[in-house]
């Protein structure tokens, strides 16, 4: 489960970085890391 919510983020912000999406706000603070730049895998 904890794959597919990384996969869906990680979508989420190629298709902002790339301009294929335009994403609000809301949506930005449900799915978005507060600094969406990077991707930080958090797993030991």
């Amino acid at each position: 489960m904890l794959n597919i919510a990384r996969d869906l983020i990680e979508d989420v912000q190629l298709a902002k970085l790339f301009g294929l999406a335009s994403i609000d706000r809301l949506m930005q603070e449900l799915l978005l890391p507060p600094d969406s730049s990077t991707i930080v895998d958090k797993t030991p």
